[in-house]
């Protein structure tokens, strides 16, 4: 009996400390075993978070998104469906919330469907290759619709375009191999 009394007391005293304790090894426990849906959505947090940034510092014209880069990583590690998902998802967050919107959504949004569905479909080749070619694959089809449709904002296209492909190698070769490991 006294044990008891003594765990019934300690209860008692820290019975604030024992709620948060008992929380976050209930998270803990959901994180283990949902924990490509805790990646998945702590990634689309840190898109949107990116995006807000853009539009509000304006800097829509430097190719600083993350949607390419989640949207390869979610088709390559779970499979060309989520890909698909995430890729119209993201992207759409993206330019809402970057404040960028227009007619290329019409081209831009399902082309990002495609790279999810891409991205799985190749993800037996390494995560970097894949990545950087299907974001340098997608710029050559948005320059030629640029081109088409946009032919004065050509010269502001190609700064996006540069600056993106270097944003997204850098995220490719350094980030993308430790998330992989993390969501596979």
């Amino acid at each position: 009996m006294k044990l008891q009394n003594r765990i019934q007391q300690l209860f008692k005293r820290h019975k604030n400390i024992w709620k948060y304790l008992i929380i976050v090894v209930g998270l803990l426990a959901l994180m283990l075993v949902f924990k490509n849906v805790v990646i998945l959505s702590l990634l689309l947090i840190l898109t949107a978070v990116v995006a807000f940034l853009v539009g509000y510092w304006r800097v829509s014209g430097y190719g600083i998104e993350l949607s390419t880069f989640v949207t390869v990583l979610t088709g390559y590690g779970l499979g060309a469906s989520y890909g698909i998902a995430m890729g119209i998802f993201s992207m759409l967050l993206h330019m809402v919330l970057s404040r960028n919107i227009g007619l290329y959504m019409v081209w831009v949004i399902p082309t990002y469907g495609l790279i999810g569905l891409l991205s799985g479909v190749f993800s037996g080749i390494p995560i970097a290759q894949v990545g950087i070619i299907l974001t340098i694959a997608a710029h050559i089809f948005f320059l030629f619709c640029t081109v088409f449709f946009f032919l004065g904002n050509i010269g502001k296209y190609l700064v996006y375009v540069m600056t993106n492909i270097i944003f997204n190698v850098i995220l490719f070769s350094k980030v993308a191999p430790l998330l992989l490991s993390l969501i596979g």
